[in-house]
């Protein structure tokens, strides 16, 4: 074992060893795709027809999203199929007809045709040809087509669900609202009541909420996400903070969460390495440990800023000069910072006794790791792991990189507050600022064609790391070389995320998607090989 360990150690320092690893692994994940997809056939979201076909769960869309730009035109005969599927309900056809029809995917005739020959119900039949002919209607000319279905008595199952996709489709959210609660009047209708509930959520309608809440039909569908939304409508602080942590767990996703924890394995190998970790049994691996730790924590302390700016404050972000800088800055900067440093906080009197500078900035750095780490796991689900690659350089060195400087700062302001609080200050708010500006260069319109400067701040908070760091080095020599962790840590998110995207999307459309991103994200890399002198062999 030892052997094997000072083999690995020793080919680490040799470049040629380290490209030829880093290119085998981007090569065989691309190959091991490939390979999987011929297996198993096309992605399971991306098979042919797009995404805004019928082959789409729940095609409602946000706020702002026009049906036109969602529904491309999938031919007769894929609907034909897609209807004559027998998981297919009577919901999922409703749900597509009033984007179908506006996007002219199909003639009036040909849908009637289709659901002529289709197993539903008669009365079902002629609901789902009248939303057709009601598609694009004004409200009232809508209610007066769909009258017949949603004013039956006994009421009709579906009829309230047709007219509620239909203002869907046309952004009259309230509308929607009332339709999807009326039609969860039915027992079975859980769709109906969560997207009343998700309606009303958009709308801030706390009154609804609350009714809703308090209805036991709406309990299962009335989740975390929503009672957090709630409380903080209501500035109820402590409910806040209650629905925080049942919000974290329910994000977590498998794949997601998998991929997330493997692409943070090697940044928690990096940060060991450079903090001259010497042993798993170690105080000082226990406290980078914890740090990690207490970093998936601040996320819930920024939660919690993020209710309370929102709500009591009125900070929402915005693609307006004033506005966006006031978030970004105030709002993502200042929010997220402080979020870390309290939870770093706790153990900076444990890191000042132990009088080594080097492990208060490793420490901190966890905690950016920790807060970086819960983080990915909601990009990576929005993405199905597509930004993977370019967070691992970006996003998560950044956040280690800020809390580091930040907790540095903090255990010499503590140990010497007198002569340390400028210096405290300064860096803080300097790291705050910089932050705010990183995601403002992103964010606000008028500052996007300088997206360039997003790229400057980062690469000017990786020198100022990695000054601090090389200053407080002693002459430990690492077993890895910290340039070989980066590098295969690299390439391997890379070649993971490509595996987990294309099995929904296919390879093409994965390479197309993810390689651009990847090299672009790579060209900072050259930071990290300048910024740590290494003993190289070749």
């Amino acid at each position: 074992m030892r052997q094997w360990l000072d083999w690995i150690g020793h080919r680490s320092r040799s470049r040629r060893f380290v490209w030829q690893v880093v290119i085998g692994i981007i090569v065989g994940g691309i190959i091991t795709a490939a390979i999987l997809q011929r297996v198993r056939g096309p992605g399971v979201m991306f098979n042919g027809m797009t995404l805004a076909s019928p082959e789409s769960d729940d095609p409602a869309p946000l706020p702002g999203v026009s049906p036109k730009q969602r529904v491309e035109a999938p031919s007769l005969e894929a609907w034909r199929q897609w209807l004559d599927d027998p998981s297919r309900t009577l919901a999922d056809v409703l749900d597509h007809t009033p984007y179908a029809a506006e996007a002219e995917a199909l003639t009036g005739e040909q849908f009637a045709g289709l659901m002529a020959e289709s197993r539903f119900t008669e009365p079902q039949r002629q609901l789902a040809v009248a939303q057709w002919q009601a598609a694009g209607q004004a409200p009232d000319n809508i209610k007066r087509i769909l009258a017949p279905w949603t004013g039956a008595d006994p009421p009709m199952r579906y009829a309230h669900y047709a007219l509620a996709a239909l203002m869907d489709a046309d952004q009259r959210l309230r509308s929607a609202a009332e339709a999807y609660e009326a039609e969860g009047r039915f027992p079975e209708a859980t769709m109906s009541r969560q997207r009343a509930v998700e309606r009303y959520l958009w709308l801030g309608d706390d009154e609804a909420l609350v009714r809703l809440s308090a209805d036991e039909a709406y309990h299962d569908v009335v989740d975390p996400y929503v009672r957090f939304e709630l409380a903080g409508h209501q500035h109820d602080w402590l409910g806040v903070w209650q629905a925080i942590p049942p919000l974290m767990l329910e994000g977590y996703v498998l794949g997601p969460l998998l991929l997330t924890l493997f692409s943070g394995m090697f940044w928690f190998a990096y940060l060991c390495v450079a903090g001259e970790v010497r042993s798993l049994r170690s105080g000082r691996f226990g406290l980078c440990v914890l740090g990690v730790i207490m970093g998936v924590i601040s996320i819930g302390v920024t939660l919690f800023f993020i209710a309370f700016q929102e709500h009591a404050w009125g900070l929402t972000e915005s693609t307006e000069m004033k506005q966006g800088l006031m978030f970004c800055l105030a709002g993502v900067g200042l929010r997220e910072e402080l979020a870390k440093l309290l939870c770093f906080a706790p153990l900076a009197p444990i890191l000042i006794k132990r009088r080594n500078a080097l492990e208060m900035m490793i420490v901190a750095g966890c905690v950016g790791l920790g807060f970086a780490l819960e983080e990915n796991i909601q990009y990576f689900q929005s993405s199905f792991g597509g930004d993977a690659a370019g967070r691992f350089i970006t996003a998560n060195f950044f956040h280690i990189a800020a809390t580091a400087l930040t907790g540095l700062a903090l255990c010499h302001f503590i140990h010497c507050p007198a002569e340390r609080l400028g210096d405290f200050l300064m860096i803080f708010f300097g790291v705050v600022v910089a932050h705010g500006l990183y995601d403002a260069a992103l964010i606000i319109d008028a500052f996007k064609e300088y997206s360039i400067a997003s790229a400057i701040i980062y690469v000017l908070l990786a020198y100022q790391f990695f000054h601090e760091f090389s200053r407080l080095r002693s002459g430990y020599r690492p077993p890895v070389a910290l340039t070989a962790i980066f590098a295969i840590g690299f390439a391997a998110t890379f070649a993971a995320a490509f595996n987990y995207h294309a099995y929904f999307f296919g390879v093409s459309y994965t390479a197309t998607s993810m390689i651009p991103t990847a090299a672009e994200a790579a060209l900072i890399s050259f930071v990290f090989i300048r910024q740590v002198p290494e003993q190289w062999i070749d």
